[in-house]
């Protein structure tokens, strides 16, 4: 694209006015179609160029239960659940929402979510417990193995406790609390934390 901001100046005759009118129109159709169907004459004119160029895409603000597979390359937000969907022709992919978190997988996990599953957290803590296995069942099903981890909860300044998890699966894990403090054993507890993917 060639732009040139000096012509017309003030010395440019009447006569060339034309031909610098028509070169700057021509300038300009070419620039907007870089990204557009600017001068077509059917009825995509002035369509985004989505899967023909690079960064151009369309965005349409729809109910969820629009979402579908359509024109590639369009984005979908959806107006009740604030989901961002990428469409192609044969399908529809959730790229973000407003509950969406990023993470790097730990090591020997995959860091890409599968279609139609999004990153679980949960947490919570337990008291008056004492030395032995205790069971914490997750509000919501993971849909794996989720990451987890526990940590003791010190009852007074003299008093230690250990908890290490020794069982975990997609419903829940166990965990082993011991007493390893000086002075008599009390009770205790622990906090504890998961986090994996469930279906959405």
């Amino acid at each position: 694209m060639s732009w040139n901001e000096r012509r017309p100046d003030g010395g440019t005759p009447v006569s060339e006015l034309a031909d610098i009118l028509r070169a700057n129109k021509q300038a300009l159709i070419d620039g907007l179609e870089q990204s557009l169907y600017f001068s077509d004459s059917t009825s995509s004119a002035g369509l985004t160029r989505l899967s023909t160029r690079t960064g151009g895409a369309r965005a349409f603000y729809v109910a969820a239960s629009a979402v579908s597979a359509g024109e590639h390359g369009a984005l979908l937000l959806t107006s009740d659940t604030l989901r961002l969907f990428s469409l192609t022709s044969a399908d529809s992919l959730l790229i973000g929402g407003r509950h969406a978190i990023i993470r790097a997988a730990p090591p020997g996990q995959s860091d890409q979510i599968v279609a139609n599953t999004g990153m679980l957290v949960q947490s919570g803590s337990t008291t008056g417990l004492g030395t032995g296995t205790h069971a914490i069942s997750f509000t919501s099903t993971y849909g794996g193995v989720p990451d987890a981890s526990v940590t003791p909860i010190a009852t007074s300044a003299v008093s230690m406790w250990q908890a290490a998890i020794t069982a975990r699966n997609a419903s829940g894990l166990s965990v082993e609390l011991r007493y390893v403090g000086a002075a008599p054993e009390n009770t205790s507890g622990f906090y504890w934390r998961s986090v994996g993917t469930a279906a959405l």
